[in-house]
Protein backbone atom coordinates (compact mmCIF):
# COMPACT_ATOMS: atom_id res chain seq x y z
CA UNK A 1 0.00 0.00 0.00
CA UNK A 2 1.45 3.37 -1.02
CA UNK A 3 0.20 6.83 -0.03
CA UNK A 4 1.77 10.08 -1.18
CA UNK A 5 2.97 12.63 1.36
CA UNK A 6 -0.05 14.86 0.80
CA UNK A 7 -2.36 11.99 1.64
CA UNK A 8 -4.32 12.40 -1.58
CA UNK A 9 -3.86 9.09 -3.33
CA UNK A 10 -3.19 5.48 -2.53
CA UNK A 11 -2.52 2.48 -4.64
CA UNK A 12 -4.88 -0.44 -4.51
CA UNK A 13 -3.54 -3.24 -2.36
CA UNK A 14 -5.17 -6.63 -2.66
CA UNK A 15 -4.95 -10.29 -1.82
CA UNK A 16 -5.85 -12.68 -4.63
CA UNK A 17 -6.24 -16.44 -4.56
CA UNK A 18 -7.10 -18.38 -7.68
CA UNK A 19 -7.46 -22.00 -8.68
CA UNK A 20 -8.20 -23.12 -12.22
CA UNK A 21 -8.57 -26.29 -14.26
CA UNK A 22 -8.66 -26.74 -18.04
CA UNK A 23 -9.81 -29.84 -19.87
CA UNK A 24 -9.88 -30.26 -23.62
CA UNK A 25 -10.21 -32.89 -26.29
CA UNK A 26 -9.93 -33.07 -30.07
CA UNK A 27 -11.51 -35.66 -32.37
CA UNK A 28 -11.03 -35.97 -36.14
CA UNK A 29 -13.16 -38.28 -38.26
CA UNK A 30 -12.68 -39.11 -41.93
CA UNK A 31 -16.14 -39.14 -43.53
CA UNK A 32 -14.78 -39.50 -47.06
CA UNK A 33 -11.38 -39.39 -48.80
CA UNK A 34 -11.76 -35.62 -49.29
CA UNK A 35 -13.78 -34.69 -46.18
CA UNK A 36 -12.70 -34.52 -42.53
CA UNK A 37 -14.90 -33.64 -39.56
CA UNK A 38 -13.15 -32.21 -36.49
CA UNK A 39 -14.60 -31.60 -33.04
CA UNK A 40 -12.87 -29.58 -30.30
CA UNK A 41 -14.28 -29.24 -26.79
CA UNK A 42 -12.72 -27.23 -23.96
CA UNK A 43 -13.92 -26.61 -20.44
CA UNK A 44 -12.42 -24.13 -17.98
CA UNK A 45 -13.36 -23.66 -14.35
CA UNK A 46 -11.80 -21.15 -11.98
CA UNK A 47 -12.46 -19.73 -8.52
CA UNK A 48 -10.98 -16.37 -7.64
CA UNK A 49 -11.06 -14.53 -4.33
CA UNK A 50 -10.03 -10.88 -4.52
CA UNK A 51 -9.87 -8.59 -1.50
CA UNK A 52 -8.74 -5.11 -2.49
CA UNK A 53 -8.55 -2.21 -0.03
CA UNK A 54 -8.80 1.33 -1.36
CA UNK A 55 -7.87 4.46 0.56
CA UNK A 56 -9.06 7.76 -0.81
CA UNK A 57 -9.87 11.25 0.37
CA UNK A 58 -8.94 14.92 0.27
CA UNK A 59 -7.58 16.60 3.42
CA UNK A 60 -7.54 13.30 5.28
CA UNK A 61 -7.76 9.97 3.48
CA UNK A 62 -10.89 7.95 4.02
CA UNK A 63 -10.71 4.18 4.24
CA UNK A 64 -12.87 2.17 1.90
CA UNK A 65 -13.08 -1.61 2.09
CA UNK A 66 -14.20 -3.47 -1.00
CA UNK A 67 -14.17 -7.26 -1.23
CA UNK A 68 -15.15 -9.41 -4.18
CA UNK A 69 -15.56 -13.13 -4.71
CA UNK A 70 -15.64 -14.29 -8.28
CA UNK A 71 -16.26 -17.70 -9.84
CA UNK A 72 -16.16 -18.31 -13.55
CA UNK A 73 -16.90 -21.20 -15.87
CA UNK A 74 -16.40 -21.36 -19.60
CA UNK A 75 -17.52 -24.11 -21.97
CA UNK A 76 -16.38 -23.83 -25.57
CA UNK A 77 -17.03 -26.23 -28.44
CA UNK A 78 -16.01 -26.01 -32.07
CA UNK A 79 -17.02 -28.20 -35.00
CA UNK A 80 -15.05 -27.92 -38.23
CA UNK A 81 -15.47 -29.62 -41.58
CA UNK A 82 -12.52 -29.61 -43.97
CA UNK A 83 -12.84 -30.60 -47.60
CA UNK A 84 -9.79 -30.87 -49.89
CA UNK A 85 -10.86 -30.23 -53.46
CA UNK A 86 -8.92 -31.20 -56.62
CA UNK A 87 -8.50 -27.47 -57.39
CA UNK A 88 -6.56 -26.89 -54.13
CA UNK A 89 -9.46 -25.05 -52.50
CA UNK A 90 -9.61 -25.68 -48.77
CA UNK A 91 -13.06 -25.17 -47.27
CA UNK A 92 -13.45 -24.99 -43.48
CA UNK A 93 -16.94 -24.26 -42.10
CA UNK A 94 -16.98 -24.15 -38.32
CA UNK A 95 -19.27 -23.46 -35.38
CA UNK A 96 -18.05 -22.36 -31.96
CA UNK A 97 -19.97 -21.81 -28.74
CA UNK A 98 -18.86 -20.18 -25.47
CA UNK A 99 -20.72 -19.96 -22.18
CA UNK A 100 -19.25 -17.66 -19.53
CA UNK A 101 -20.77 -17.15 -16.07
CA UNK A 102 -19.59 -15.16 -13.07
CA UNK A 103 -20.79 -13.95 -9.68
CA UNK A 104 -19.41 -10.88 -7.93
CA UNK A 105 -20.09 -9.75 -4.36
CA UNK A 106 -18.81 -6.53 -2.83
CA UNK A 107 -18.74 -4.51 0.35
CA UNK A 108 -18.50 -0.72 0.13
CA UNK A 109 -18.05 1.39 3.29
CA UNK A 110 -17.66 5.07 2.38
CA UNK A 111 -18.01 6.18 6.01
CA UNK A 112 -14.80 4.60 7.30
CA UNK A 113 -12.89 6.81 9.79
CA UNK A 114 -9.93 8.98 8.64
CA UNK A 115 -6.49 7.35 8.56
CA UNK A 116 -3.33 9.16 9.64
CA UNK A 117 -0.72 7.43 7.53
CA UNK A 118 2.10 8.85 9.68
CA UNK A 119 0.57 7.52 12.92
CA UNK A 120 -2.03 4.85 12.07
CA UNK A 121 -4.51 3.80 14.74
CA UNK A 122 -5.79 0.26 14.28
CA UNK A 123 -9.40 0.74 15.30
CA UNK A 124 -12.75 1.63 13.79
CA UNK A 125 -13.22 -1.60 11.84
CA UNK A 126 -16.61 -2.32 10.24
CA UNK A 127 -19.25 -3.88 12.47
CA UNK A 128 -20.35 -6.13 9.61
CA UNK A 129 -18.57 -7.46 6.53
CA UNK A 130 -21.67 -8.81 4.82
CA UNK A 131 -21.78 -7.88 1.12
CA UNK A 132 -23.74 -4.76 0.24
CA UNK A 133 -24.07 -5.47 -3.47
CA UNK A 134 -23.69 -8.33 -5.91
CA UNK A 135 -24.29 -9.21 -9.54
CA UNK A 136 -24.44 -12.38 -11.60
CA UNK A 137 -23.35 -12.20 -15.24
CA UNK A 138 -23.82 -14.70 -18.02
CA UNK A 139 -22.52 -14.39 -21.55
CA UNK A 140 -23.28 -16.85 -24.33
CA UNK A 141 -21.68 -16.39 -27.73
CA UNK A 142 -22.18 -18.50 -30.84
CA UNK A 143 -20.13 -18.03 -33.99
CA UNK A 144 -20.59 -19.56 -37.43
CA UNK A 145 -17.82 -19.01 -39.93
CA UNK A 146 -16.61 -20.22 -43.30
CA UNK A 147 -13.07 -19.97 -44.63
CA UNK A 148 -11.60 -20.77 -48.02
CA UNK A 149 -7.93 -20.78 -49.03
CA UNK A 150 -7.11 -20.68 -52.71
CA UNK A 151 -3.65 -21.13 -54.27
CA UNK A 152 -2.74 -20.04 -57.80
CA UNK A 153 0.49 -20.88 -59.66
CA UNK A 154 2.21 -21.89 -56.40
CA UNK A 155 2.86 -18.18 -55.73
CA UNK A 156 -0.43 -16.45 -54.99
CA UNK A 157 -2.53 -17.45 -51.98
CA UNK A 158 -5.92 -15.91 -51.25
CA UNK A 159 -7.80 -16.50 -48.00
CA UNK A 160 -11.49 -15.56 -47.65
CA UNK A 161 -13.54 -15.67 -44.46
CA UNK A 162 -17.13 -14.93 -43.45
CA UNK A 163 -18.46 -15.01 -39.89
CA UNK A 164 -21.63 -14.25 -37.93
CA UNK A 165 -21.69 -13.89 -34.16
CA UNK A 166 -24.75 -14.14 -31.92
CA UNK A 167 -24.26 -12.54 -28.49
CA UNK A 168 -26.65 -13.29 -25.62
CA UNK A 169 -25.81 -11.20 -22.54
CA UNK A 170 -27.49 -11.02 -19.13
CA UNK A 171 -26.93 -9.48 -15.71
CA UNK A 172 -28.88 -10.12 -12.49
CA UNK A 173 -28.80 -8.16 -9.24
CA UNK A 174 -28.28 -10.81 -6.55
CA UNK A 175 -30.09 -8.71 -3.93
CA UNK A 176 -33.18 -7.61 -5.86
CA UNK A 177 -33.29 -10.28 -8.63
CA UNK A 178 -33.70 -7.45 -11.16
CA UNK A 179 -32.42 -8.61 -14.52
CA UNK A 180 -31.27 -6.83 -17.67
CA UNK A 181 -30.43 -8.54 -20.94
CA UNK A 182 -29.19 -7.79 -24.43
CA UNK A 183 -28.91 -9.77 -27.66
CA UNK A 184 -26.87 -8.91 -30.73
CA UNK A 185 -26.20 -10.45 -34.14
CA UNK A 186 -23.11 -9.20 -35.98
CA UNK A 187 -21.69 -10.15 -39.39
CA UNK A 188 -17.99 -9.77 -40.24
CA UNK A 189 -15.65 -10.70 -43.08
CA UNK A 190 -11.97 -10.84 -43.90
CA UNK A 191 -9.66 -11.35 -46.88
CA UNK A 192 -5.94 -11.97 -47.04
CA UNK A 193 -3.57 -12.12 -50.03
CA UNK A 194 0.03 -13.33 -50.10
CA UNK A 195 2.33 -13.33 -53.12
CA UNK A 196 5.72 -15.06 -53.23
CA UNK A 197 7.98 -12.64 -55.13
CA UNK A 198 11.03 -14.92 -54.89
CA UNK A 199 11.86 -18.00 -52.87
CA UNK A 200 13.00 -15.66 -50.08
CA UNK A 201 10.65 -12.67 -50.34
CA UNK A 202 6.85 -12.51 -50.06
CA UNK A 203 4.40 -9.60 -49.86
CA UNK A 204 1.04 -9.74 -48.12
CA UNK A 205 -2.05 -7.62 -47.55
CA UNK A 206 -5.19 -8.19 -45.50
CA UNK A 207 -8.49 -6.68 -44.45
CA UNK A 208 -10.41 -7.93 -41.44
CA UNK A 209 -13.40 -7.07 -39.28
CA UNK A 210 -13.95 -7.96 -35.63
CA UNK A 211 -16.74 -7.92 -33.04
CA UNK A 212 -16.43 -7.99 -29.23
CA UNK A 213 -19.21 -8.43 -26.63
CA UNK A 214 -20.14 -5.09 -25.02
CA UNK A 215 -21.44 -4.08 -21.64
CA UNK A 216 -25.22 -4.45 -21.33
CA UNK A 217 -26.94 -1.43 -22.82
CA UNK A 218 -24.12 -0.65 -25.26
CA UNK A 219 -23.49 -1.62 -28.87
CA UNK A 220 -20.82 -4.25 -29.62
CA UNK A 221 -17.29 -2.98 -30.09
CA UNK A 222 -16.39 -3.30 -33.77
CA UNK A 223 -13.09 -3.13 -35.59
CA UNK A 224 -11.80 -2.81 -39.15
CA UNK A 225 -8.13 -3.32 -39.96
CA UNK A 226 -6.03 -2.93 -43.11
CA UNK A 227 -2.49 -4.28 -43.17
CA UNK A 228 0.28 -4.58 -45.78
CA UNK A 229 3.75 -5.97 -45.31
CA UNK A 230 6.66 -8.11 -46.47
CA UNK A 231 8.30 -11.29 -45.24
CA UNK A 232 11.89 -12.36 -45.79
CA UNK A 233 13.08 -15.93 -45.17
CA UNK A 234 16.79 -16.16 -46.13
CA UNK A 235 18.22 -19.32 -47.61
CA UNK A 236 21.55 -18.80 -45.84
CA UNK A 237 20.25 -19.49 -42.31
CA UNK A 238 16.93 -20.40 -40.62
CA UNK A 239 15.18 -17.10 -39.88
CA UNK A 240 12.06 -15.10 -40.69
CA UNK A 241 11.83 -11.29 -40.82
CA UNK A 242 8.46 -9.54 -41.05
CA UNK A 243 7.57 -5.87 -41.39
CA UNK A 244 4.10 -4.38 -41.82
CA UNK A 245 2.06 -1.22 -41.48
CA UNK A 246 -1.53 -1.25 -40.26
CA UNK A 247 -4.59 0.98 -40.01
CA UNK A 248 -7.13 -0.11 -37.37
CA UNK A 249 -10.42 1.65 -36.72
CA UNK A 250 -12.49 0.70 -33.66
CA UNK A 251 -15.99 1.88 -32.84
CA UNK A 252 -18.30 1.86 -29.80
CA UNK A 253 -15.52 1.55 -27.23
CA UNK A 254 -16.73 1.54 -23.62
CA UNK A 255 -14.52 3.39 -21.12
CA UNK A 256 -15.10 4.62 -17.56
CA UNK A 257 -14.92 8.22 -16.35
CA UNK A 258 -11.90 8.69 -14.06
CA UNK A 259 -13.95 10.66 -11.50
CA UNK A 260 -17.47 9.22 -11.54
CA UNK A 261 -16.59 5.71 -12.88
CA UNK A 262 -19.71 5.95 -15.03
CA UNK A 263 -19.29 4.10 -18.36
CA UNK A 264 -19.05 6.26 -21.46
CA UNK A 265 -18.74 5.38 -25.14
CA UNK A 266 -16.02 6.54 -27.51
CA UNK A 267 -17.59 6.57 -30.96
CA UNK A 268 -14.47 6.05 -33.07
CA UNK A 269 -10.73 5.55 -32.55
CA UNK A 270 -8.09 5.12 -35.24
CA UNK A 271 -4.78 3.32 -34.63
CA UNK A 272 -2.11 3.48 -37.29
CA UNK A 273 1.32 2.01 -36.88
CA UNK A 274 4.25 -0.20 -37.73
CA UNK A 275 5.22 -3.70 -36.63
CA UNK A 276 8.54 -5.46 -37.18
CA UNK A 277 9.51 -8.93 -35.99
CA UNK A 278 12.55 -11.18 -36.34
CA UNK A 279 12.78 -14.90 -35.56
CA UNK A 280 16.01 -16.82 -35.87
CA UNK A 281 17.51 -20.18 -34.98
CA UNK A 282 20.97 -19.06 -33.85
CA UNK A 283 22.15 -22.62 -33.30
CA UNK A 284 20.49 -26.02 -33.20
CA UNK A 285 19.33 -25.36 -29.64
CA UNK A 286 19.13 -21.54 -29.33
CA UNK A 287 16.19 -19.53 -30.71
CA UNK A 288 15.64 -15.76 -30.60
CA UNK A 289 12.55 -13.61 -31.21
CA UNK A 290 12.52 -9.80 -31.23
CA UNK A 291 9.63 -7.44 -32.00
CA UNK A 292 8.81 -3.73 -32.04
CA UNK A 293 5.46 -1.91 -32.42
CA UNK A 294 4.69 1.76 -32.93
CA UNK A 295 1.09 2.99 -32.58
CA UNK A 296 -0.30 6.41 -33.47
CA UNK A 297 -3.65 6.63 -31.71
CA UNK A 298 -6.31 9.26 -32.35
CA UNK A 299 -9.87 9.68 -31.07
CA UNK A 300 -12.11 10.74 -33.96
CA UNK A 301 -15.06 12.67 -32.53
CA UNK A 302 -15.44 15.95 -34.45
CA UNK A 303 -16.72 18.61 -32.09
CA UNK A 304 -16.15 16.42 -29.04
CA UNK A 305 -14.03 17.41 -26.05
CA UNK A 306 -11.51 14.60 -26.68
CA UNK A 307 -11.28 14.84 -30.48
CA UNK A 308 -7.66 14.30 -31.58
CA UNK A 309 -6.51 12.85 -28.26
CA UNK A 310 -4.94 9.43 -27.83
CA UNK A 311 -7.08 6.60 -26.48
CA UNK A 312 -6.27 5.86 -22.85
CA UNK A 313 -3.96 2.92 -22.03
CA UNK A 314 -2.47 2.75 -25.55
CA UNK A 315 1.35 3.14 -25.45
CA UNK A 316 3.12 4.69 -28.42
CA UNK A 317 6.08 2.28 -28.31
CA UNK A 318 6.39 -1.38 -27.33
CA UNK A 319 9.29 -3.79 -27.80
CA UNK A 320 10.25 -7.28 -26.69
CA UNK A 321 13.02 -9.86 -27.01
CA UNK A 322 12.86 -13.52 -26.05
CA UNK A 323 15.42 -16.31 -26.22
CA UNK A 324 15.26 -20.04 -25.51
CA UNK A 325 17.94 -22.65 -24.90
CA UNK A 326 16.98 -26.31 -25.34
CA UNK A 327 19.00 -29.17 -23.88
CA UNK A 328 18.05 -32.50 -25.42
CA UNK A 329 17.27 -35.36 -23.10
CA UNK A 330 19.89 -37.90 -22.15
CA UNK A 331 18.88 -41.27 -20.81
CA UNK A 332 16.31 -40.89 -18.04
CA UNK A 333 16.39 -37.10 -18.31
CA UNK A 334 13.92 -35.52 -20.71
CA UNK A 335 14.30 -32.41 -22.85
CA UNK A 336 14.74 -29.15 -20.94
CA UNK A 337 14.07 -25.68 -22.35
CA UNK A 338 15.11 -22.46 -20.59
CA UNK A 339 13.61 -19.14 -21.67
CA UNK A 340 14.55 -15.55 -20.80
CA UNK A 341 13.29 -12.26 -22.21
CA UNK A 342 12.40 -8.64 -21.63
CA UNK A 343 9.42 -6.43 -22.50
CA UNK A 344 9.39 -2.65 -22.87
CA UNK A 345 6.13 -0.74 -22.54
CA UNK A 346 6.16 2.99 -23.17
CA UNK A 347 4.16 5.48 -21.15
CA UNK A 348 0.54 6.24 -22.03
CA UNK A 349 -2.31 8.45 -20.92
CA UNK A 350 -4.72 7.08 -18.33
CA UNK A 351 -7.70 9.26 -19.21
CA UNK A 352 -9.43 10.45 -22.37
CA UNK A 353 -8.50 14.07 -21.63
CA UNK A 354 -4.79 13.10 -21.91
CA UNK A 355 -3.83 14.71 -18.60
CA UNK A 356 -0.02 14.91 -18.48
CA UNK A 357 0.18 14.49 -14.71
CA UNK A 358 -1.77 11.23 -14.91
CA UNK A 359 0.45 9.47 -17.46
CA UNK A 360 1.74 6.01 -16.70
CA UNK A 361 5.44 5.24 -16.31
CA UNK A 362 7.41 3.43 -19.00
CA UNK A 363 9.01 0.20 -17.85
CA UNK A 364 11.15 -2.79 -18.79
CA UNK A 365 9.97 -6.14 -17.39
CA UNK A 366 11.94 -9.38 -17.41
CA UNK A 367 10.26 -12.79 -17.81
CA UNK A 368 11.61 -16.34 -17.59
CA UNK A 369 10.39 -19.87 -18.23
CA UNK A 370 11.44 -23.49 -17.78
CA UNK A 371 9.94 -26.49 -19.56
CA UNK A 372 10.72 -30.13 -18.80
CA UNK A 373 9.50 -33.08 -20.84
CA UNK A 374 8.79 -35.73 -18.24
CA UNK A 375 7.54 -38.34 -20.71
CA UNK A 376 6.50 -38.45 -24.35
CA UNK A 377 3.06 -36.96 -23.60
CA UNK A 378 3.73 -35.29 -20.24
CA UNK A 379 5.25 -31.81 -19.86
CA UNK A 380 5.92 -29.61 -16.86
CA UNK A 381 6.23 -25.84 -17.39
CA UNK A 382 7.18 -23.02 -15.03
CA UNK A 383 6.62 -19.38 -16.05
CA UNK A 384 7.73 -16.29 -14.14
CA UNK A 385 6.40 -12.85 -15.18
CA UNK A 386 8.08 -9.68 -13.92
CA UNK A 387 10.95 -11.76 -12.56
CA UNK A 388 12.60 -8.91 -10.63
CA UNK A 389 9.31 -7.62 -9.20
CA UNK A 390 9.66 -4.24 -10.94
CA UNK A 391 7.09 -1.66 -9.88
CA UNK A 392 5.69 1.23 -11.94
CA UNK A 393 2.52 3.29 -12.17
CA UNK A 394 0.00 1.98 -14.72
CA UNK A 395 -3.14 3.98 -13.92
CA UNK A 396 -4.29 7.01 -11.97
CA UNK A 397 -7.75 8.42 -11.31
CA UNK A 398 -9.67 10.16 -8.54
CA UNK A 399 -9.69 6.94 -6.53
CA UNK A 400 -5.95 6.43 -6.39
CA UNK A 401 -2.75 5.39 -8.10
CA UNK A 402 -2.50 1.85 -9.41
CA UNK A 403 0.66 -0.16 -10.02
CA UNK A 404 1.50 -3.10 -12.25
CA UNK A 405 1.18 -6.72 -11.07
CA UNK A 406 4.17 -7.92 -9.10
CA UNK A 407 6.16 -11.05 -9.69
CA UNK A 408 3.91 -13.90 -10.82
CA UNK A 409 4.95 -17.55 -10.97
CA UNK A 410 2.74 -20.13 -12.67
CA UNK A 411 3.28 -23.90 -12.86
CA UNK A 412 1.56 -26.02 -15.51
CA UNK A 413 1.43 -29.80 -15.86
CA UNK A 414 0.20 -30.84 -19.32
CA UNK A 415 -0.86 -34.39 -20.27
CA UNK A 416 -1.99 -35.33 -23.77
CA UNK A 417 -3.40 -38.57 -25.12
Amino acid sequence: MDIDTAGRHASRGSLRYQTAILLGCTAITALAPTLLLGQDANGTGSDTSLAPIVLQGGGGPQGTLNTENDSKSVVATETTGVGKMPTDILTAPALDYNNFKSKNYGLYLPGAPPINWLDPVYSGGPSSTDPTYGTSNDQKTTGLYLQQDLTFFDRLTVSLGLRNDWLDLGETDLFTDARTADTHSEFSKRIGVSYKITDEFAAFASYGESVAPPAIGADPTTGKQYEVGVKYRPDAFPALFTASIFDLTKGNITTYDSVTYIPQTVDKVRHRGLEVEAKAEVTDNIDLIAAYTYIHSRIDEPGGANDGNRLMHVPKNMASVWGTLTLEGNGARGDMTFGLGARYVGSYFTDLANTQSAKSESAVLVDASFTYKIQENTTFQLNASNLFDEKHRVHQDSGGIFYNPGRTVMATLRQSW
